[in-house]
Parts: structure tokens; sequence; C-alpha cells
């Protein structure tokens, strides 16, 4: 029977692991694809520009001497820089945006991995510290690096927390290793009948640090 959960655990890991793979997969499918959609537009924007010049050059003189007999050279002129001028506006619009969302993608794809260290009880402790670092953590522009306003990065705050008494019960708790039995103390009589109770103190700590999650986490913007 015990061989037999081995198994299990094991496949389950390994299930798990394809699933990290295929998801990583995606992540670098999806940014090739937001590459490849900026350097299109980009081309699309020199080629037209490069036709603009063109045409504007070859009827440049004839259109200047017909304009100029109509008296309309700059009201001409005018309209269109003014299309050349909204069209540019437009093609630089798409652009910033593109890139911003690019730039969110690599964002989220940074904090996700580094997120996917750490032990959390369940998805709703992650997505905690996932709104914790969106809102507190800036990204140095050279390195790439997330900090905090103490200077600590993603994985110093996340180790922190697991040791903080208000925040650890949102991490899973190691097993207790073994210790030699003479450094055991004598634990309380928990028989029935017995007058040993749960300290009140550590009711209230547990019950606080819940209490405390919860409003945080009602407190966040939903997307």
């Amino acid at each position: 029977m015990a061989l037999e959960v081995d198994m299990t655990e094991e496949e389950l890991k390994k299930l798990e692991e394809e699933k990290k793979k295929k998801e990583e997969e995606e992540k670098e499918r999806k940014k090739a694809e937001k590459d490849e959609e900026i350097f299109n537009l980009k081309k699309q924007l020199e080629e037209a520009l490069k036709t603009t010049k063109e045409l504007t050059d070859k009827s440049e003189e004839d259109k200047r001497k017909q304009l100029e007999k109509e008296g309309k050279l700059l009201e001409a002129t005018k309209a269109l820089n003014d299309q050349l001028t909204a069209k540019l506006a437009e093609q630089e619009k798409q652009i910033n945006e593109l890139v911003a969302h690019k730039s969110k993608a690599d964002r989220d794809s940074i904090i996700n991995a580094e997120l996917d260290k750490g032990k959390f009880v369940n998805s709703k402790a992650r997505e905690f510290f996932k709104s914790e670092i969106d809102n507190n953590f800036t990204q140095d522009s050279k390195t790439g690096k997330f900090t905090n306003s103490e200077g600590k990065d993603i994985g110093a705050y996340l180790a922190a927390s697991s040791k903080d008494p208000t925040m650890s019960f949102l991490f899973e708790q190691q097993e207790n290793k073994k210790v030699p039995a003479s450094a055991v103390q004598k634990q309380p009589d928990k028989s029935p009948g017995s007058s040993t109770t749960q300290d009140p103190n550590d009711l209230k700590q547990a019950s606080g640090d819940w209490n405390t999650f919860v409003e945080r986490m009602c407190q966040q913007p939903s997307e």
C-alpha cells in the first residue's frame, strides 16, 4: 500500500511539472507573438512613410504649379500635413499600447516565477502576496529586479513573511524534524479528564491573523 501511495505522489509531481512546463511554453509563445506584432506594425509604419515620401516627391512639382494657379498651395499643404499627423498619431498609439501590454506581461511573468518558489497554504494566499507585490514593489529599469521600500527583493520578502507570526499561517507548515529523546520536553497531559486547555492567547493570535488576512483581501480592488 505504501508503495502505491509513493507512486501516485510521484506521478502527481510529474504531472505538475509537465503542467508548469506547458504554461512556460505558452508564455513564451504569447511573448513571441507580441514581439512579432510590434515588429510588423513598425514595419508597416516605415513603409507607409516611405510610400508617402515617394508619392510626394514624384508629384510635388506638378502639384505646386497647379495649386499656385488656384491659390490653394498653403491650404493643400496644411490638409496633407494634418492627414499624415493623424495617421502617425494613431500608429504611435497602437505601438505604445502593444509595448505597455508586453511590459505588463513581462512583469507578471517575473513576479509569478518568484511566487512559484513560495509554498502557500492555498491559492488565495498566493493572490494576496501577488497583490502586495504589485502595489508595493518597484522594478529597476536596468536590472529588472523588484524591491520594496525596505530594499527587500521578492524572495527575501516571502522568506521574511513565512517567519512572521502574523503572516506565517499563509504558508505551508514544514513537518517537525526528529530530535533526540533527551531534547524532547515533557508535553502536557491531553488525556480525557485532564485540566490542561489551549492557551487563550494562542487562540486569540490565530483568530487575529485570519481576520487580518480576510480584511486585507477584501480591500484588494477587483480586477
